[in-house]
């Protein structure tokens, strides 16, 4: 008996004194009663009788395991073979030099003056060079003082048209957000006032709607690869975060895996 069947025949029911009311066929009003005394031995019957579990066949179960086992199999035949293939690769490759060591300048030096009186434009000759070669590279380093840039508001940079460096990022891949980390009074001073020479020289900006956003990583280094531009669809995907605000790159930061080869390229 469900619902059609209640509603059908216009059935009041009451789960509470196991009785339903309803009209018969000649429009009278019709009591069915139950017994709670039934119901109760049939509700702990039912408890008592296990669950009926459907069995697979036996040939069936067996299709079933050879049919892992194959799977298994292929899989890992499949793993052997890239691996093989990954090894023939490398072994195409000539084996990494050793970097030679940076050279150092032997000897003692001099100080010289590009611009006479100025002594915050200098560079540095061998004091053992020739007098005669001292003069003319005097004279030659003087005469092109202008391509030396001794602060970072003075480096031109590298016309967009020519070079700009792009992040390789897979679109299927979700940003990630860090949470601002809390640094010590001594390191956010030293982060606000690197931010704010690089914000003077126009290598970074401030980012209203980060993509992605990470948080400062305090490395000690020298300057790096500013004078080449950031691809402009990728200067969000830079953002970081500071006590002062969020800021993204304009330039080229050092310290992105392919920024090296986007320097040599560019040279």
């Amino acid at each position: 008996m469900g619902r059609p069947l209640i509603d059908k025949i216009a059935g009041v029911v009451s789960t509470y004194h196991l009785a339903m009311t309803y009209t018969t066929n000649e429009g009278r009003s019709t009591k069915l009663r139950g017994s709670q005394k039934k119901a109760q031995q049939c509700y702990i019957t039912s408890l008592k009788q296990p669950a009926r579990i459907r069995q697979q066949p036996i040939s069936k179960l067996r299709s079933l395991e050879q049919l892992e086992r194959k799977s298994r199999k292929r899989k890992r035949e499949e793993y052997r073979r890239e691996k093989d293939k990954q090894k023939l690769a490398m072994e195409n490759f000539e084996p990494a030099k050793k970097e030679m060591a940076r050279p150092f300048p032997s000897g003692e030096h001099v100080t010289v003056e590009l611009t006479k009186g100025d002594p915050s434009r200098t560079v540095k000759i061998g004091k053992d060079i020739d007098p005669v070669v001292g003069v003319h590279l005097i004279e030659l380093l003087r005469k092109n003082k202008d391509i030396f840039a001794f602060s970072a508001d003075k480096m031109p940079g590298i016309d967009p048209a020519i070079m700009v460096h792009r992040l390789n990022v897979r679109g299927d891949i979700k940003p990630v957000r860090q949470k601002n980390r809390s640094f010590s009074t001594e390191k956010n001073q030293a982060i606000q006032e690197d931010v704010e020479k690089l914000l003077e020289v126009g290598f970074i900006k401030p980012c209203d709607y980060p993509e992605w956003l990470a948080n400062v990583v305090m490395v000690k280094k020298a300057n790096g690869y500013h004078q080449i531009s950031l691809h402009n669809p990728n200067r969000q995907k830079t953002a970081f975060i500071t006590e002062g605000g969020v800021y993204n790159y304009i330039a080229m930061p050092f310290g992105l895996k392919n920024a090296g080869a986007t320097f040599q390229k560019t040279m």
